[in-house]
């Protein structure tokens, strides 16, 4: 008869055949003789591009190893521990796959085993390089051989967002040219964007010079996509008198929501400048066409005379409003002595049309062949811009000599006919 084996006994025996059955699974060697290299390390945005970004979501981790040993390895496996700036959110243990993702149970020397898994990068997460380690374990030469573990430390590499490239191909004024003096003058802008990224929105600020007023012009662009281009009124400026006619460098600043291809957003700022021109004002297109006195002549010694200039207009401008001066020459001058009279006209005129300054009253105190200077300053506009503008010309204000008065003939009337004088009559006048 075989004696009872204590309780106590039992238990214990059971123990250690459960940890006899498990010892495969929680023991093993560590070695320092490797018998795989590390190939690569990559990452794949759910864009299928490899890199990742602050913010990138489901983003596929791969490391590749080779067998570089003698030995055909068995049940590899790895498990992997990121660092606290990334999220693993895939199996942190995975079995090795061949590179076209087929599970193998085993991998002969020189064979490439590729472990997988996903992960998150924060948004908080800086870009930068990052370092996770792999345990590996195997069973090197059979499957029932005991397993061996190594450790590989592999990087994660955060990588900056990209910097949209937005390209002002155009920049141009409505209208076509502006001058100085130019008001409610609106910028337009050709963008396109020649980068990877697209553009939700953006806010776009064009700094100009002094020389406008407003100086600072802003819109607000909604959606540019990768490849795409818009046009944009950027608002409109007017340009002081005093301003030089040349090119100004604008000052463009683009302050932009971009979205990555795996749709991450972020904001970036894009500067860049361009040139915009004030032109020179073109010439008034003004011809005299007659000049004189209203009252048709001016005698040596005569007052309150009125000089007249008729002019025309004879190209595509418009003349809003004018203030004309006349230089007079000597020997005319207005009634308190000067030399100079200036007239205004406030009625616009255009291609084609006939007007006429008169200048008044003047008095001529001598009869010289007078030419005369007239200078007009008028604001006019050409195809909606307007400018200031000068023109001169001479025109004649002669005088004559002889008196206005000429006597004819003398004689006698008696009784309202023609008559003789006698020595005694009377009643003659």
């Amino acid at each position: 008869m075989v004696p009872e084996i204590p309780r106590q006994i039992r238990y214990l025996i059971l123990l250690l055949t459960l940890i006899s059955a498990f010892t495969p699974l929680l023991s093993g060697i560590t070695t320092s003789a490797s018998n795989l290299e590390l190939v690569s390390v990559s990452l794949t945005n759910t864009a299928g591009e490899p890199r990742a970004y602050p913010g990138s979501r489901g983003v596929t981790y791969s490391v590749e190893v080779r067998v570089v040993g003698n030995e055909t390895l068995y049940g590899l496996q790895a498990c992997f521990k990121m660092p606290p700036q990334i999220e693993l959110v895939g199996p942190s243990c995975v079995e090795a796959t061949t590179p076209n993702g087929t599970y193998a149970g085993e991998f002969s020397p020189g064979d490439i085993a590729v472990f997988r898994t996903v992960i998150n990068i924060p948004k908080s997460t800086k870009p930068g390089t990052y370092y996770a380690d792999l345990n590996i374990s195997y069973r090197p030469g059979s499957p029932l051989a005991a397993p061996i573990y190594e450790e590989l430390t592999t990087e994660v590499k955060v990588s900056r967002y990209p910097t949209p490239q937005i390209v002002v191909t155009e920049a141009w004024w409505s209208p076509e040219e502006v001058f100085p003096g130019t008001e409610g003058a609106t910028l337009y802008l050709r963008l396109v964007n020649t980068g990877d990224v697209d553009i939700n929105k953006a806010y776009l600020k064009v700094s100009l010079d002094l020389a406008f007023h407003p100086s600072t012009l802003r819109t607000e662009i909604r959606g540019l996509a990768s490849g795409d281009w818009l046009i944009v009124s950027v608002g409109q400026t007017s340009i002081y008198s005093t301003t030089p006619p040349r090119d100004y460098i604008a000052n463009i600043t683009l302050e932009a929501q971009a979205v990555t291809p795996d749709g991450v957003t972020y904001t970036a700022t894009v500067v860049g400048n361009i040139e915009v021109r004030v032109s020179e004002p073109p010439p008034l297109p003004l011809e005299v066409i007659d000049s004189g006195w209203v009252q048709g002549a001016a005698w040596g010694t005569t007052s309150y005379l009125t000089a007249y200039v008729t002019l025309r207009v004879t190209d595509q401008v418009r003349i809003e409003s004018l203030v004309a001066n006349l230089t007079l020459p000597s020997g005319i001058s207005t009634r308190d002595g000067s030399s100079t009279i200036t007239t205004t006209m406030n009625t616009p005129v255009t291609y084609g049309d006939t007007f006429t300054l008169n200048f008044g009253p003047l008095n001529v105190t001598s009869a010289p062949a007078g030419v005369a200077e007239l200078t007009i300053a008028a604001l006019a506009s050409k195809d909606g811009a307007e400018f200031w503008s000068t023109w001169s010309a001479t025109v004649n204000l002669s005088t004559v000599s002889e008196s206005p008065v000429r006597l004819v003939r003398t004689g006698w009337f008696y009784a309202g006919q023609p008559a003789e004088a006698l020595p005694t009559g009377t009643g003659c006048s």
